[in-house]
């Protein structure tokens, strides 16, 4: 008689009857694979719900600048003895009308930089600039705006950065 092992499924109704030593590997390594496939669904979700949570962090920190330009405009406006702006009067800016414009890189100790840049520099620029502050080799730095690495060859224009944004310093290997 042929040696054969009964192995049980996860949830405990289903049997199956092992014959040989290779459905018996066979069988293991599809319950790893299952085992492996379930974990990266479960980390996948978790990535997400943290791209998320990021980007309603930088949506936070947008608002609450925006809103403390709107109070520094209007009490430069109350000290100049000039009528303080409404609300109604919002003006969104043109893009290309803005020469330069700040944004906050965060690195993974958690320190910001505040950075003065321009629509048409290069990522690879913004990454001289953090080179330049804290002495990183450049090849070393990765950014992440948005859960989205950049490419060094993009424009911030093109990376869709705005004023205030909070892109996340990370490092290669």
């Amino acid at each position: 008689m042929d040696d054969f092992e009964v192995i049980s499924h996860e949830g405990g109704s289903e049997f199956e009857v092992i014959d040989s030593a290779a459905d018996l590997k066979k069988a293991q390594v599809e319950a790893e694979l299952k085992t492996k496939q379930e974990e990266l669904a479960r980390l996948n979700a978790v990535i997400g719900s943290t791209a998320k949570k990021a980007k309603e962090m930088e949506h936070q920190l947008r608002e609450t600048q925006l809103e403390k330009n709107r109070v520094d405009k209007q009490s430069e406006e109350q000290k100049n003895g000039s009528t303080p702006s409404t609300d109604t009067e919002k003006v969104k800016e043109d893009p290309d009308e803005v020469k330069e414009f700040r944004i906050l890189v965060q690195s993974m100790s958690g320190e910001c930089h505040r950075l003065k840049i321009t629509y048409d520099m290069k990522i690879e620029s913004v990454k001289e600039l953090l080179r330049d502050r804290e002495g990183i080799n450049l090849r070393e730095i990765s950014l992440n705006y948005q859960g989205n690495l950049l490419n060094d060859y993009d424009t911030v224009k093109e990376a869709k950065l705005e004023p205030n944004s909070c892109l996340f310093m990370g490092f290669r290997r």
